[in-house]
């Protein structure tokens, strides 16, 4: 299931890639206040335990996403992803300092993207209270400092945290450019260090006695 909306261009983010939601601390003060309001949910609460993917364009980037950004396409577009459940939107991004990447907003309303669409799914079979111990964790362990634009970025937050609520990855086709990008860049890392040794015996046996 898919909803479609028009909104208005947002701020840019700098370096077109890179997320940098904290620009303060008030950002780590709402994923704060959003844990605590999922904490305090009644296990029993089953409403919400819908996960959705709400998919947003780095504005940078919006013309070349209306034709690669598509599971028609093979190469895949520049996209932000949050992942909502029980009425709250989580994504991850780069922070000064040795603090949370994590961040919580009402769903929909990033500023600093363009939204374009949402994804459903499915339920996930935790409860709310369930969900506050795998966000408590993911704050934990999704350091800001940690943020890399290619390895480790919001779409394979949105990854892991679709993962452990039990509805599998989000859709192939709003991470295939970073994880086409990423296989480029093992390869030539692995060439590289190839080339590097192949260099190096020859240089040892070059230097080695008759």
């Amino acid at each position: 299931m898919r909803i479609m909306t028009d909104q208005a261009s947002c701020i840019p983010r700098s370096g077109g890639f890179v997320e940098d939601h904290f620009r303060d601390a008030g950002c780590l003060r709402q994923a704060s206040h959003c844990l605590q309001e999922v904490l305090t949910t009644t296990a029993a609460d089953t409403s919400g335990s819908q996960v959705l993917v709400h998919v947003y364009e780095l504005v940078e980037f919006v013309r070349i996403n209306q034709i690669f950004a598509s599971e028609l396409m093979p190469v895949g577009g520049a996209l932000h992803a949050g992942i909502e459940v029980y009425g709250r939107e989580w994504s991850y991004g780069g922070a000064p300092g040795h603090r949370t990447g994590v961040v919580c907003e009402v769903p929909r309303t990033n500023r600093k993207h363009r939204y374009r669409e949402t994804v459903s799914l499915g339920s996930t079979p935790l409860t709310a209270s369930e969900v506050a111990l795998v966000i408590g964790d993911l704050i934990e362990t999704w350091l800001g400092e940690d943020y890399h634009w290619l390895h480790r970025n919001c779409l394979a937050f949105a990854n892991e945290f679709c993962r452990r609520l039990g509805v599998g990855s989000i859709p192939a086709w709003i991470d295939r450019l970073p994880r086409g990008v990423c296989a480029i860049d093992l390869g030539v890392r692995s060439l590289a260090e190839r080339v590097r040794d192949l260099a190096d015996g020859t240089r040892a046996a070059a230097h080695a006695p008759d």
